[in-house]
């Protein structure tokens, strides 16, 4: 029977890229074509849950967030407080200002006073505790 087989001779270097190149293209088509594979590969990312430190905890129980939503919110977190850094910055210098003005009043020395003292209240009682909380007040005008 094996003298009734005819030999080609094709080489395997040259089937092997053929055949390689057919089967990635019914792997793509199977998948819905490349565009999809690549939305389902980034839509599955993310929403991918991650624990707080946006890693894929081994226990499901700590994956609780969408890695999308945690590195945005985060990201938009430390923007904002950047944004309010710099705005505390360039305002300090009037908020200084306003704020010795307020001491350097009367009623702003009484509420110094005031507060110190009643922050000192109880300090002989409880010598591991003691607190100040100063409040400032606008006047209200009748």
């Amino acid at each position: 029977m094996t003298d009734n087989m005819i030999n080609l001779g094709i080489s395997p270097d040259l089937v092997k890229p053929i055949v390689e190149k057919q089967i990635k293209a019914a792997v793509t088509e199977m998948f819905g074509g490349a565009d999809e594979i690549i939305n389902k590969v980034v839509t599955a990312m993310i929403h991918q849950k991650v624990d707080i430190n946006g890693k894929v905890n081994s226990s499901s129980y700590n994956n609780t967030y969408d890695w999308f939503e945690l590195v945005f919110s985060k990201q938009i977190k430390e923007a904002v407080e950047n944004e309010l850094k710099e705005q505390m910055k360039s305002m300090s210098a009037a908020i200084r200002k306003s704020l010795i003005k307020k001491l350097r009043s009367e009623q702003g020395a009484n509420l110094v006073a005031d507060a110190l003292l009643r922050g000192l209240e109880g300090t002989f009682e409880h010598s591991w505790s003691s607190e100040i909380d100063v409040k400032l007040i606008a006047p209200t005008r009748d």
